[in-house]
């Protein structure tokens, strides 16, 4: 997958994830279930903006340091929640659990579809190479 493909496949995933637990939570937020949904979906496309291309511009020397695939991987997710975190709680006015955990699951969920993705691609008949 190139990644101007992932790019967009990672916006569109978690924004519609982030704009569907937005509507879930409207009402926790205090927000009509609409704008709760516009602005976890604003949150996470603006979020992804920032953190997939930064990302990916130091991912190779990440592995390097980390000494693996996953482990750059995974800590690389997490570092991507945390700072996607903090754009869900400017617009959710501080909610920093509820910011949080919308960011880990938008992406985690993001991340997981790649993965799928990938390892369909890299297995097109859909079985395990060992």
């Amino acid at each position: 997958m190139t990644q101007g493909l992932g790019f967009l496949l990672a916006m569109l995933l978690e924004g519609a994830l982030a704009a569907a637990l937005g509507w879930w939570l409207g009402p926790r937020l205090e927000l009509s279930r609409f704008a709760a949904s516009v602005r976890c979906s604003a949150a996470s496309v603006i979020g992804t903006g920032v953190t997939y291309p930064a990302l990916w511009l130091w991912f190779s020397r990440w592995v390097e340091i980390t000494g693996s695939w996953w482990g750059g991987a995974l800590s690389g997710l997490c570092l991507a929640i945390l700072v996607e975190g903090m754009f869900y709680a400017a617009v959710l006015r501080g909610h920093w659990r509820l910011s949080l955990g919308l960011s880990a699951v938008a992406n985690v969920g993001s991340f997981g579809v790649a993965v799928l993705i990938n390892w369909l691609l890299a297995n097109p008949d859909g079985t395990a190479q060992g």
